[in-house]
């Protein structure tokens, strides 16, 4: 009996990774399909939600563009934010926890678990971040430190290539990676 239940939860866990998969894939491929980059941060907030039920998502990226520098999605981020994307060597998976990122979702208050997914090139390991990807839940398990996070990485690294074409030439980076936003 104890092998039939766990035959049965293996094939649940299956059907639902397939689910997911196919749901990762259709988002990638809108990724892909959108010509304008301007529009890709609230795209790919708002297709993660519709597409994997996340009831808030926002997301910042910094070091863009010229013509980008007025955009919202750069707006309200500080050096110590860009610091912090860029100290974690992976996403953060967890409770609440006080961030200046919090401010950028809709209702922050209704957060009770978070991840934080550093955007970075994907093409350049350890690379600094140059965005941040929050996804909050007011479902305190839905994120938890000890959580399975495979997905959320490729996320984090479809996300972050799709927003790298946003970005600034790198010599121009460098230079700006100290001034203030």
């Amino acid at each position: 009996k104890v092998l039939e239940n766990r035959l049965v939860d293996m094939i649940r866990h299956g059907s639902e990774n397939s689910v997911t998969t196919n749901r990762l894939l259709q988002w990638a491929a809108g990724l892909h399909l959108e010509h304008d980059p301007a529009v890709l941060p609230q795209k790919i907030c708002d297709d993660i939600r519709d597409q994997f039920m996340v009831p808030q998502a926002a997301l910042r990226v910094w070091g863009v563009a010229p013509h980008h520098a007025d955009a919202p999605f750069v707006r309200g981020v500080s050096n110590d934010t860009k610091s912090f994307a860029s100290s974690l060597a992976t996403l953060y998976c967890g409770m609440h926890v006080n961030v200046e990122a919090l401010r950028w979702l809709d209702e922050p208050l209704l957060a009770a678990s978070l991840a934080l997914i550093p955007l970075r090139d994907p093409g350049k390991p350890g690379a600094a971040a140059f965005g941040l990807l929050v996804l909050a839940s007011p479902d305190a398990s839905r994120y938890q430190d000890d959580m399975a996070t495979d997905y959320l990485e490729h996320i984090g690294r479809l996300a972050s290539a799709a927003l790298t074409r946003l970005l600034a030439p790198a010599a121009d980076r460098q230079s700006d990676a100290g001034q203030p936003a």
